[in-house]
């Protein structure tokens, strides 16, 4: 589907967009905040337009979908079959995102039009309970993928927003964090 080419090209411009960031912040003295900020506000607005576009069932959905997809990718047996079969030029951690998203979107789409999604109707969910889980659904998203690639990379990544989402057992709590949310935050 993708030619290795074209791949690689599309890792270079990835790869190369905290070393953008550093510059635009640190040539622009006018922009008061550090760039680690800027990139906090940049999330939260984006969890605030995910969660009011998404909807709010489709928000909890998306939640639910993403734990049962990071089970089901912790407990795949069949990786290094998988990876055998994609080809050696493909990272270890890329098949892992890959499968993860793959589930993730699989899972989604099955609840979203089973009857688990008429059981959550949008008036159950306050709005600013839907942008807090749409906020710490994207910092648990955020924490799974980075723990798949190597920690050279992440820490490349995340720069110093690494200890937040990555380091010692930031994962298992951005986990357990939205579980509480959903629970005490109803109407």
């Amino acid at each position: 589907m993708f030619s290795a080419g074209a791949f690689a090209k599309f890792m270079e411009y990835f790869m190369a967009i905290p070393n953008y960031l550093e510059n635009f912040f640190t040539s622009n003295p006018n922009l008061m905040f550090g760039s680690n900020i800027w990139v906090m506000l940049l999330g939260l607005g984006a969890s605030v337009l995910y969660g009011v576009s998404f909807g709010r069932a489709k928000a909890v959905i998306s939640l639910i979908s993403l734990y049962i997809a990071f089970a089901l990718e912790r407990l795949f047996p069949y990786f290094d079959e998988v990876q055998g079969w994609v080809g050696g030029s493909w990272e270890g951690y890329f098949i892992r995102i890959g499968l993860f998203l793959a589930a993730y979107i699989a899972i989604f789409l099955i609840l979203q039009y089973s009857f688990f999604s008429y059981r959550l109707s949008s008036r159950d969910f306050p709005l600013v309970s839907v942008i807090l889980i749409s906020a710490l659904q994207l910092g648990f998203l955020i924490s799974i993928i980075a723990s798949f690639m190597p920690s050279d990379l992440s820490q490349k990544l995340l720069g110093p927003a690494y200890n937040l989402f990555v380091s010692g057992r930031a994962l298992f709590y951005w986990a357990v964090v939205p579980i509480p949310a959903v629970l005490f935050l109803r109407a």
